[in-house]
Order: C-alpha cells, then structure tokens, then sequence
C-alpha cells in the first residue's frame, strides 16, 4: 500500500512537471517568434 502511494504520488510529480515544461516550451516558442518578427521588423526599417 505504501509503495503505491509513492509510486502515485512520483506519477503525480512527473505528470506537473511536463506539464509546466510544455507551458514553458510554448512561452519560449512565443518569445522567439516575437523576437524574430522584431527583428524583421528592424531590419526592414534599416534597409528601406
């Protein structure tokens, strides 16, 4: 019974952290995509 709590409980654990590493993972997607349309966007200012 003991093992089973602990297993359910590591399950738990693992199942927080995926899901707090994809909301971090499609943050920093997000940040790149901004950050390259920035950088798009400067560039198009310098180059005209």
């Amino acid at each position: 019974m003991k093992e089973e709590t602990y297993e359910d409980r590591r399950k738990a654990r693992i199942a927080t952290k995926h899901t707090h590493d994809a909301k971090k993972f499609a943050w920093t997607e997000e940040m790149c995509e901004r950050k390259k349309i920035a950088a798009a966007g400067r560039f198009f200012l310098h180059s005209s």
